[in-house]
């Protein structure tokens, strides 16, 4: 499971290595990259992105502030939330920044999407940007499904842990999921 840049993670995995030592794997409310290409594809989100970095820049506090609104729609409890504030801003912002970069106009890692033979659950917050790039990625995935949760923010099973873990669940004992899975691996579907 890979959430925001994890998924990044988890396509370079696959680039690499294949599946062969994977079951499926779930990609959380980021899409995998199509790495510089992004600037052309979407010029717009380009822009605000590459402002947003001059911003993290000039006020790191600003950018980690916007950060957690952007991530949690449900208010954190107040200890939790300046935990996270100051693990943000414990990154140094020129680490932060190339992470940033690398994450979104780095390599392209669509490439990886055919080899994602095995089961892959694409979950996303129903309110990110990215929702119809989510969907159409899922789409493409040999044994891809797709869930939006409502409510939500990046953090998706953090504003809705139960609803999270119910579509989880429900991927894990999907018997079509688990068809996906035979070819690839011979194993049997739950509960034959």
């Amino acid at each position: 499971m890979g959430w925001s840049q994890g998924v990044q993670d988890i396509a370079a995995y696959v680039q690499k290595f294949g599946t062969s030592e994977i079951s499926g794997a779930v990609l959380v409310d980021a899409p995998i990259s199509v790495g510089a290409g992004f600037v052309a594809k979407e010029p717009g989100k380009a822009a605000q992105m590459l402002s947003l970095l001059s911003l993290y820049a000039a006020n790191p506090k600003d950018f980690a502030e916007g950060t957690l609104r952007h991530s949690f729609r449900k208010p954190l409890e107040p200890a939790r939330r300046n935990r996270i504030l100051n693990d943000i801003l414990a990154t140094p912002t020129a680490i932060g920044t190339a992470m940033i970069i690398s994450s979104r106009y780095g390599p392209d890692r669509t490439t990886a999407i055919p080899g994602f033979d095995r089961p892959v659950l694409v979950v996303a917050s129903a309110q990110s940007a990215d929702l119809e790039t989510l969907k159409a990625q899922a789409e493409a995935l040999p044994c891809g499904s797709f869930e939006a949760i409502d409510d939500a923010g990046h953090a998706v099973f953090v504003d809705q842990p139960t609803l999270f873990s119910d579509r989880l669940a429900g991927f894990l004992t999907d018997r079509t999921v688990a068809r996906c899975l035979q070819p690839a691996t011979g194993l049997k579907p739950p509960h034959d």
